[in-house]
């Protein structure tokens, strides 16, 4: 083989290895996510706990649960009612929403 099938010059130019360990080890030095703050844990662990006791279900504990069930109920519910009402109307031979066609 000839020396021109490796040359080097065909390759990606060199970074610098030291700038390159110095940004991984500054990486290292953190927690990705960590926030110096209280630990939660038990707090939550209490909470779902005392609930359960209750008979309270998981989901539905917290105090953003009913923020977020609502809608997801809604829509759920919605869209079954809605895609149970076009079944019907398509069995009758009806293809819109409303009207006779």
């Amino acid at each position: 083989m000839s020396s021109e099938l490796h040359c080097s010059s065909a390759h990606a130019p060199h970074r610098n290895n030291s700038t390159s360990l110095q940004r991984f080890n500054s990486q290292q030095d953190t927690m990705a996510g960590f926030v110096n703050r209280e630990n939660r844990v038990p707090y939550y662990q209490r909470l779902f706990q005392e609930g359960q006791k209750n008979g309270v279900r998981q989901w539905n504990q917290t105090a953003r649960s009913k923020i977020l069930l609502y809608p997801y109920y809604t829509i759920l519910f919605g869209g079954l009612a809605g895609s149970m009402y076009m079944m019907s109307r398509m069995v009758l031979g009806h293809k819109t929403w409303f009207g006779k066609n």
